[in-house]
C-alpha cells in the first residue's frame, strides 16, 4: 500500500489500482486478484469453518475457568485440537465432516495453561460427552471439600 504525496490525489478505482482516503491521508493499493478455489480447497475451508465454530463454542463455555488459569494461548491449542478431531473423521465425508464424526478424544487432553497441567490446578478432571442432539457437555463430578490451586498462589494464602 502506497501513500499519495503529490499535489494531485486520486480516489476511486483505475484498472487494478484502488485509491482512497483514510484519516486525512490518501492511499493507493492494488486490487485483490480473483483466485478460483479448487474443490479440495473448498472442502478444507468448510471443515476449517466447522472446527472454528466448535472451538468457539467450547471456548465460551470455559470463560470463567479460562480467565483464572489460562496462559492466553488456550484458544490456539483448542482450535488445533478441534481441527485434528474433525480431520480424523471418515474420508468419505471429506468436506462435510463434523466434530462429532471425528476423534473427540483429541480434545479431551487440551490444557488451559501450557506451563501447568490442568490436573495440578483442579482436584477433579472434567468429563466431556457428546449428546445425541449434537451438544457437547462438559461437567465436573460432584465432590466434597475440594481445594483448587491457582498458579502463583500457595495453599496458605
Amino acid at each position: 500500500m502506497a501513500i499519495q504525496t503529490g499535489l494531485i490525489t486520486l480516489r476511486g478505482k483505475s484498472g487494478n489500482q484502488i485509491n482512497y482516503k483514510r484519516n486525512g491521508k490518501y492511499y493507493a493499493k492494488s486490487a485483490a486478484k480473483i483466485i478460483k478455489r479448487t474443490e479440495g480447497s473448498k472442502k478444507s475451508s468448510a471443515e476449517f469453518g466447522e472446527a472454528s465454530k466448535v472451538a468457539s463454542l467450547i471456548n465460551m463455555g470455559f470463560i470463567p475457568l479460562r480467565k483464572k488459569i489460562s496462559d492466553g494461548n488456550f484458544i490456539y491449542r483448542l482450535n488445533s485440537s478441534v481441527q485434528q478431531a474433525v480431520k480424523a473423521g471418515p474420508q468419505e465425508l471429506l468436506g462435510r465432516r463434523k466434530f462429532e464424526d471425528g476423534d473427540i478424544s483429541l480434545v479431551e487432553e487440551i490444557q488451559f495453561n501450557s506451563y501447568k497441567r490442568l490436573e495440578s490446578l483442579v482436584a477433579v478432571f472434567p468429563l466431556m460427552t457428546i449428546e445425541p442432539m449434537e451438544s457437547l457437555t462438559i461437567s465436573f463430578p460432584e465432590t466434597k471439600n475440594i481445594f483448587v490451586s491457582h498458579p502463583g498462589k500457595d495453599r496458605n494464602g
